[in-house]
């Protein structure tokens, strides 16, 4: 397999759902072109609010998500979100990163979107990310966002 696309998003906002909302278009776009998305996220219940955000972030939208592992057809969803490092079972088109840990499952992924907030820490961490992708041979892109 080849190594997939990386494309980090540094947020210069420092508004708290800017992420999320980034996020959400970004599955949207994916589903639009029939991708399996996996949005990986850190707890629950940042899981549950992607959940609830997925259903109302635009009108007139549909995106079909589910909780990873939430229930025994999760994996009929083509969007689902979770907190385990490795993604669910036919979920590995494309990975919305925004859990902030190292991807150890990168090589099953076609495209990651490593989504990077204004904060020092998350700074710091996506540093780290990419000097893990690099170390790996991956060259990732950068876009800086203003939401």
């Amino acid at each position: 397999m080849q190594s997939p696309r990386v494309d980090f998003y540094l947020l210069e906002s420092s508004n708290g759902r800017a992420k999320d909302m980034l996020a959400c278009r970004l599955a949207t776009k994916a589903f639009a072109s029939d991708m399996k998305v996996y949005i990986r996220v850190s707890e629950t219940s940042d899981a549950q609010r992607m959940d609830e955000l997925l259903w109302t972030f635009k009108q007139n939208s549909f995106l079909p998500h589910a909780i990873a592992h939430a229930d025994n057809n999760a994996d009929q969803y083509p969007i689902q979100i979770g907190t385990d490092t490795e993604p669910p079972a036919g979920c590995d088109d494309f990975l919305i990163q925004m859990s902030g840990h190292n991807n150890s499952a990168a090589s099953q992924f076609n495209r990651i979107a490593e989504l990077v907030g204004p904060g020092d820490a998350e700074k710091q961490a996506g540093r780290e990310r990419f000097r893990y992708y690099r170390q790996h041979g991956i060259e990732p892109d950068t876009h800086q966002v203003t939401l």
